[in-house]
């Protein structure tokens, strides 16, 4: 959702806060009165609604896009061939 400049109100439990900045990006809450306020608070407020939901755009374009991924899986693999060859030899 964040992709599409969604704001996520999530239950804070997993990973699900480590995804975004809480309060700035989405909102993470400990239960369901939390949860409520959350979204009270973006139905009646649509430029917050608005900014947050830029703001988790970016983040997930800055550390989820595809481009960002690949290119880190890439360089896990690479570190990881040449730690195998230098064991090998």
């Amino acid at each position: 959702y964040m992709a599409a400049a969604v704001v996520p109100v999530v239950s804070n439990v997993g990973a699900n806060a480590q995804v975004f900045k809480n309060g700035e990006e989405g909102f993470a809450t400990n239960n369901n009165e939390e949860m409520l306020q959350a979204l009270t608070t973006l139905i009646e407020n649509p430029e917050l609604r608005r900014t947050m939901g830029l703001r988790a755009r970016c983040r997930v374009e800055q550390d989820y896009a595809v481009e960002v991924i690949g290119s880190r899986l890439a360089g896990i693999i690479q570190r990881q061939l040449s730690q195998d060859k230098n064991t090998v030899q």
